[in-house]
Order: C-alpha cells, then sequence, then structure tokens
C-alpha cells in the first residue's frame, strides 16, 4: 500500500494516533546514515616511520590477510570491543618510539575528549601460558575511544606496543603517549617490528587516507583518516 493509500485509510482514526503514526513513517523514511551519523574526527599518525608496502603478497590478497598489510584487505580484530577494526594498517617504524594520540575535531568548534576503553594482549593465548608469556610475543593493543560528550564516535586501536596508560584512563586527544612500540619473540602472531593501527566507528564506517603510497615515509600528526562522519557504508575503504 502506497503512503498516500495509508494516509487515507487512516484518515477516520482520531488525530493523535494519527500524528503518531505520521511520525513513524518519517523516521522510517530518514536514511540510516543521516540519522545516526556521528561528528567527524580527523586522526594523525601516531609515529615517524613507512606507509603500508604492498608487496607480492599483496597480489590477490582478500580480507583478512596477515602476510598482506594494505589497509582494503589487512586483518583487523575485536580486542574487548564490540566488534572488529573497519580497516587497519601494518606501519613501519622502529624499535622504543613513542606512541601518540593525536585527534582533532572537523569542525573546530567540537569539543571531543579521549578514553582508554582496554589493553588487552595482541596474541592470543597459548595453552598453559601466563599472561607475561603471551605478552612477550607480541605486547598489547590499546585501544582509545573517542567521544563528544557521553556519545562515542569511535575507537582508534595501537597494537604491539608497550603501553604507557591504563584502561578507563582519560587522556589528552593531541599529543598524548599510549605506549611506546616494542620488539618481541618472532613467532605466527608478531613476524618483526611493526605498529598495527586499526580505526572503527560506532556508526557508518572510518575511512583511510588514499593518498598514501607504498612504504611511503610519514611523519607523527600525518594524517591517517576518519572517523566518525558518514564518508563509507562499508569497511575498509578510502576516503573520499
Amino acid at each position: 500500500m502506497s503512503p498516500r493509500s495509508t494516509w487515507r485509510s487512516l484518515r477516520a482514526i482520531g488525530t493523535a494516533v494519527i500524528a503518531a503514526i505520521t511520525l513513524i513513517l518519517f523516521s522510517a523514511a530518514t536514511p540510516a546514515s543521516a540519522a545516526t551519523a556521528r561528528s567527524s574526527v580527523w586522526v594523525g599518525s601516531p609515529i615517524n616511520g613507512n606507509w603500508a608496502v604492498w608487496d607480492s603478497a599483496c597480489n590477490g590478497a582478500i580480507y583478512p590477510s596477515s602476510a598482506c598489510s594494505w589497509p582494503t584487505v589487512h586483518h583487523t580484530f575485536r580486542n574487548g570491543m564490540p566488534y572488529a577494526g573497519d580497516w587497519s594498517v601494518d606501519l613501519g617504524v622502529s624499535a622504543g618510539q613513542d606512541v601518540l594520540l593525536y585527534a582533532a575535531p572537523n569542525e573546530t568548534w567540537r569539543t571531543i575528549s579521549a578514553k582508554v576503553e582496554t589493553v588487552v594482549l595482541a596474541c592470543a593465548a597459548r595453552s598453559g601460558e601466563t599472561y607475561e608469556q603471551t605478552r612477550a610475543r607480541g605486547g598489547n593493543a590499546v585501544v582509545v575511544g573517542l567521544y563528544e560528550g557521553s556519545s562515542r564516535i569511535g575507537w582508534v586501536t595501537y597494537t604491539h606496543v608497550n603501553p604507557t596508560v591504563g584502561a578507563g584512563q582519560w587522556i589528552g586527544r593531541w599529543d598524548t603517549r599510549v605506549g611506546t612500540v616494542g620488539n618481541y619473540t618472532s613467532n605466527s602472531c608478531w613476524t618483526g617490528v611493526h605498529l598495527h593501527v586499526e580505526m572503527t566507528n560506532e556508526t557508518n564506517y572510518s575511512c583511510f587516507n588514499r593518498g598514501w603510497g607504498s612504504g611511503q615515509a610519514m611523519s607523527r600528526t600525518n594524517f591517517i583518516g576518519f572517523l566518525g562522519g558518514a564518508y563509507r557504508t562499508a569497511p575498509r575503504q578510502a576516503c573520499p
């Protein structure tokens, strides 16, 4: 039945009921992206290093790939959060370097805050392993949520780090150290010094900076992606 026919069939109903149904119909017709989009947050590189390398492992690779570090296919994880990352990338970096949070609202008048949501092991525990034994194989993942008021816009995850912050801690959103890049025991979970970064939206999907070339040098604060907004309707996509 068309909306117009529905309206005619309801004309005999009391005005209060009509008003309620009209509100429901209007809400249902509103595009989800427009209804749920949250503030857009610009996120910068946490390290001085290099963007992912497109190598032979990326030829024909599909998500979730551990061998290819390119953000269109690289694997993502939940790390204790409601769902896995929208996209991820492995950044080339030296061990011991500080990992710094850089996040700013696109609309400068907005107030954005940052909270450490959780600090978890980066690698799955093997049978009989202690916490420290597992951590020695890959360090930790530090998940930082970005908020506008009490509304969480999304989160950024920094993996294979030695954390300097704790879960539940509110931290500055700019130039704040969350850990240092670790150097661990080579294994299937960790194959060399790098920083695994993920970004995840609460609604819609975050996106990555399409401008990075394979292995391109990057500096702290260089733009890597957007959280929030309604830039993409699927994961692992470049920003417009």
